[in-house]
């Protein structure tokens, strides 16, 4: 058979394949060394000792050549197709092995010593890309592979795409604990280089698997609100134990300076005293689950609202959206004058309190709502406004699109941990994802998530700029 080296050249979408030499016939020895020799070619070019002269007869610029079956005298137009030369441009095949390699070294691997046919952190990054690519289960994953595999196989050294059981071993047996600590390494470096010195609320908040039927999994998750990043979550056994779960979620992530909003379940001494101890701030929601400081509070304000917001030393503020059909007014009404509260000791540097009164109007049915929150910081009504309503900045952001747009609730896996590491690809591939819309809302997170679904150049991109921020300590990528 006849064999050229030829090179792509893209140009509008078209490739064009440039003859560089013709080889004429090959046996299969001399094809194997000709691919040799472009390999440590390519080798040289990402800085190791080889030959200088292996390819002397060709062109310069090595990068992009390949050995081309049957051999063609003129230029020829297809299709735009993956090659590994393509993402080798992006990312550095080297680099791209050992920043992977680094960010899930503490993850030990599952399988067996006889069942090593794949390499961990190449499977780990198949399971990654198929859930990018909308992929919610261990047989969609094994799917994946093998329609995928024309482009990962090269790109993970792979001699094949693997079967089943490697992703079942993977997903079923990995330890999501050890898992999870990866994940969270890696977003603290994303939510890092993303936030800098900015203003910071960050919410938490309780969400359930409820697909794993035989045993429900709760997480507590930390939200950035502002801008709509996943800082790190916990797992419990179930909702009630959201009381234990807050104080290890403060111990991972960053609080510093930030206004941490939770809500009534975590209305806590402890709580705000452990939020204030790591250098945050404190808005908490109030029940009936502490006392008589609910009560206290609604009395306070029914008063102040009796002799007049004034004469209480109140501040108020009142605003109105109307949308889909609804027309909310909302009066907050905030006070630092609680000297009258016998409690206020019990609440590490407790300053304002805070009255949120909601009136909503659909169609002809209204509604009215009031609530009440304690906070450390002294601020006004319309800064305690802004606070409380970043709060559902969670449910809006993150559990809307893990429902509805990963379908969390619809993933039926029970067997050992799939469940909870499936859970945790889709929390990584929404912040991948959520990287691509910068203060967008679900409809951006949804188009990002199809353009990944129907064009695996989009999902090897996403993973090339995954890669170059966990290699690079936190250099993320910002689009245009």
């Amino acid at each position: 058979m006849s064999y050229s080296l030829a090179r792509s050249v893209w140009k509008n979408g078209t490739c064009r394949k440039e003859i560089v030499l013709k080889l004429g016939k090959l046996d299969d020895s001399e094809v194997n060394s000709w691919r040799q020799k472009i390999k440590k070619a390519k080798a040289q070019r990402r800085g190791s000792p080889v030959d200088t002269d292996v390819l002397t007869t060709t062109s310069k610029e090595l990068d992009n050549v390949v050995l081309e079956i049957p051999t063609k005298d003129v230029e020829v137009s297809k299709p735009k197709k993956f090659t590994y030369d393509d993402f080798d441009r992006g990312v550095d095949i080297q680099s791209y092995e050992e920043a992977v390699k680094s960010a899930f070294a503490e993850v030990p691997d599952p399988r067996s010593k006889d069942n090593l046919r794949y390499p961990f952190y190449g499977l780990l990054l198949i399971i990654l890309a198929s859930t990018l690519g909308g992929a919610r289960s261990i047989s969609a994953v094994h799917e994946y592979s093998k329609e995928k595999a024309a482009i990962l196989c090269p790109l993970l050294n792979l001699e094949r795409h693997p079967s089943y059981s490697s992703f079942w071993w993977i997903l079923v047996r990995t330890n999501p604990e050890i898992l999870s600590k990866a994940f969270i390494k890696w977003i603290e470096l994303t939510a890092e280089a993303l936030l800098g010195n900015a203003e910071r609320i960050i919410a938490i908040d309780g969400k359930t698997l409820r697909g794993a039927k035989k045993s429900l999994i709760h997480y507590v998750s930390g939200y950035e609100c502002t801008k709509g990043i996943l800082l790190g979550q916990v797992k419990t056994e179930e909702k009630s134990n959201e009381i234990t779960a807050i104080p290890e979620l403060l111990k991972i992530i960053d609080v510093q300076d930030a206004m941490v909003t939770i809500d009534a379940m975590g209305c806590q001494t402890k709580i705000a005293s452990d939020i204030r101890e790591r250098g945050g701030h404190y808005t908490i929601a109030l029940k009936g689950n502490q006392g008589t400081l609910h009560d206290e509070v609604l009395n306070f304000f029914e008063q102040a609202r009796t002799v007049s917001h004034k004469e209480a030393k109140c501040k108020v503020s009142v605003s109105e959206n109307a949308g889909h059909g609804r027309v909310e007014k909302r009066e907050v009404v905030i006070t630092q004058n609680i000297k009258w509260l016998d409690c206020r000791a019990d609440w590490r540097d407790l300053t304002t309190l805070i009255e949120v009164n909601s009136t909503r109007t659909i169609g002809d049915k209204t509604t009215t709502e009031a609530r009440y929150y304690i906070s450390s910081k002294k601020m006004n009504a319309k800064e305690a406004n802004t606070t409380i309503r970043a709060h559902w900045g969670i449910e809006n952001g993150l559990h809307w699109a893990m429902d509805v747009i990963f379908n969390d609730d619809d993933v039926m896996a029970n067997t050992g941990y799939a469940a909870e590491n499936l859970g945790l690809f889709r929390r990584m591939a929404y912040c991948i994802l959520k990287q691509e819309t910068p203060g967008g809302k679900g409809r951006g997170l949804a188009t990002q998530q199809r353009k990944a679904m129907w064009n695996e150049l989009r999902v090897l991109e996403l993973l090339g700029k995954f890669i170059k921020e966990i290699s690079s300590g936190g250099e993320v990528y910002r689009p245009n």
